[in-house]
């Protein structure tokens, strides 16, 4: 329908044109066809009226078809006027609707980037090398056994290493990503009762109540993380030397880490010897039966 109706818009000023041509076109013969009748009726003298007729009715027409023509022009300019505004505004509208759309899937992107950054840990900026001595391993057993502990021992030594800013104490939260998804429940829950795990979450807890902190420990599929693996296999590529801060644990006494290290060391020693005696009694009970 709207093509319809611009098509009858456009269409009629030129049929009103060639209406009002043929119109002075009749005139005209019809003004023609009378100076024929009065030349024949007179055809001995001709009268100088008539030929002044004549040379009127020339002018006349001279003046019609001239008006005639620049009218004609004058609406094909008009319309050729209107149809490259039309042109120019859907081509600006066009841009500016593009522009809007760029522009909001930009700061969708925008919001998502500093969403992701501010609940992932920029791991690539801030790296703690831990060289682990006796306070580390003291206790642990094999270090298959004691994943959980030494992974939860790093979390401990970064909030050490890179305290809480000055300006954030008592205020300041943050996430840190880990692919042991025990230690995200032992964080929230703020318990457990594993050996040595308790005595790094109990330590833990007290650095963070001094610096007023609060720590957030999420669990991260090993696919995402991909610099933990890294840093287990002593590739360093994917950090900045700038940030690299030593600490050796060994020498780490915390406010009760070690003094709990040490009652948890010689409980768990007792224990042993009283499973390895009831194991020689038993086997002493067989011999004699």
């Amino acid at each position: 329908m709207k093509g319809r109706r611009a098509a009858t818009f456009c269409r009629s000023p030129l049929s009103s044109l060639k209406i009002v041509v043929n119109i002075i076109t009749i005139v005209v013969t019809f003004a023609d066809t009378i100076v024929v009748i009065v030349v024949i009726t007179d055809a001995i003298s001709i009268d100088v009226v008539i030929v002044a007729s004549i040379i009127v009715l020339t002018i006349v027409k001279i003046i019609v078809v001239v008006t005639v023509a620049v009218i004609i022009a004058t609406v094909v300019v008009i319309i050729m006027l209107i149809t490259i505004v039309i042109t120019i505004v859907v081509f600006i509208v066009a841009v500016i609707i593009a522009a809007i759309i760029v522009t909001i899937a930009v700061i969708i992107i925008a919001i998502i980037v500093v969403s992701m950054s501010e609940e992932q840990p920029n791991w690539r900026r801030h790296a703690a090398i831990l060289t682990l001595g006796s306070a580390g391993a003291a206790g642990a057993g094999a270090a298959t056994e004691q994943i959980a502990s030494l992974e939860f021992l790093a979390a401990l030594a970064a909030v050490v290493v890179f305290d809480v800013p000055e300006a954030s104490k008592c205020s300041f939260r943050r996430s840190v990503a880990t692919d042991n998804k025990g230690n995200s429940h032992v964080v929230s829950r703020l318990l457990t009762t594993k050996f040595p795990l308790n005595a790094f979450l109990m330590e833990l807890g007290i650095q963070l109540q001094r610096r007023g902190a609060e720590l957030h420990l999420f669990w991260l599929p090993r696919r995402q993380n991909v610099e933990a693996d890294a840093w287990t296999n002593n590739d360093t590529a994917r950090f900045d030397p700038f940030w690299r801060v030593r600490l050796d644990v060994s020498s780490f006494k915390g406010v009760l880490l070690r003094e709990f290290l040490d009652t948890g060391m010689q409980l768990y020693q007792e224990v042993k010897k009283s499973k390895a005696a009831r194991g020689g009694s038993k086997v002493q009970k067989i011999a004699t039966c």
